[in-house]
């Protein structure tokens, strides 16, 4: 089997599996599949969700591939549960099933039973790497722009005092500040009003 550069990475990167399936055909077969490329791996099985979180008690695997339908849950359900733990968040955790796939979140990478093979696993793989880089990057257009209206809302006071201050200085001085100085002033103020502007325009990224 041929796998990209990148592929080649993440599988590397996987050394523990867990299989949760009811079918022990299944699980037997994914075994096949998981080995063939990664024979070193350590690959974890059980048949239901609740055994899946006694064994999550005390392992963080590498990936966790989850059939659809168990016999007490829902596989999709269960892998956004899975997501919510900040100590999976660097699990990549994907369905192999034998339901309708369109009926699965597109967040929650998928594969069909009847298209299982090695290979399609890891493409799968990739494609929950994805969507996670995906998030990242989202969340890190949220934590900027979040910055920028802190900056904002902090900002906006402190530029409104130097500006009155500015003007109450020109205003002080009057006639006796030379025209060198009254130009310094506007020159300042206009400065500062630009400055307010831009900080009061949405936060561009």
């Amino acid at each position: 089997m041929q796998i990209n550069q990148r592929g080649t990475v993440v599988q590397r990167k996987v050394e523990t599996c867990l299989v949760v399936d009811d079918d022990p055909f299944d699980r037997r077969m994914l075994r096949r599949c998981m080995e063939k490329d990664k024979p070193d791996m350590s690959l974890l099985e059980c048949d239901t969700i609740e055994g899946a979180r006694q064994i999550l008690g005390s392992v963080r695997p590498d990936l966790i591939l989850l059939d659809h339908r168990m016999p007490d849950g829902n596989g999709a359900d269960f892998a956004r549960e899975l997501r919510q733990n900040k100590d999976l968040r660097d699990t990549m955790i994907c369905l192999v099933t034998n339901g309708d796939l369109t009926a699965i979140a597109p967040t929650v990478p998928a594969l069909s039973k009847e298209e299982l093979t090695s290979r399609t696993i890891w493409d799968m793989v990739l494609d929950f790497v994805d969507v996670c880089e995906m998030t990242k990057s989202d969340e890190a257009v949220r934590a900027v722009e979040e910055f920028g209206e802190a900056v904002q809302k902090q900002m906006a006071p402190v530029l409104s005092r130097l500006i009155r201050s500015t003007r109450a200085a020109r205003a002080k001085f009057g006639a006796h500040a030379s025209e060198v100085g009254h130009d310094e002033l506007d020159r300042l103020e206009d400065m500062l009003l630009t400055l307010s502007e831009m900080l009061s325009e949405p936060v561009k990224h």
